[in-house]
């Protein structure tokens, strides 16, 4: 009687396993079309100057540069500073 129990028990279509595909798929996309649209924006924005910051030292005092471009210079300025005292 348990072998016929087993055999008779029903399989999962492989329908419902192609249908939550299609979704994660679907989810997968759109996740990737926005952080494409981010990095777009971020591009335009960097691109219209908006990311700057003025710096804090003396000698650079008044202008304005791109963040990346100023933690490269206040590091290059604490290098300067470092070997100066030593």
């Amino acid at each position: 009687m348990v072998t016929d129990a087993l055999s008779r028990k029903k399989r999962v279509k492989p329908k419902r396993v192609r249908a939550m595909n299609i979704t994660l798929q679907s989810s997968i996309k759109d996740m990737i079309l926005s952080v494409q649209k981010e990095a777009v924006d971020e591009s335009a924005r960097l691109q219209k100057g908006l990311d700057c910051d003025t710096p804090k030292s003396g000698w650079q005092r008044n202008v304005e540069y791109p963040k990346a471009l100023l933690h490269r210079l206040i590091a290059q300025d604490m290098r300067m500073t470092t070997n100066r005292v030593i």
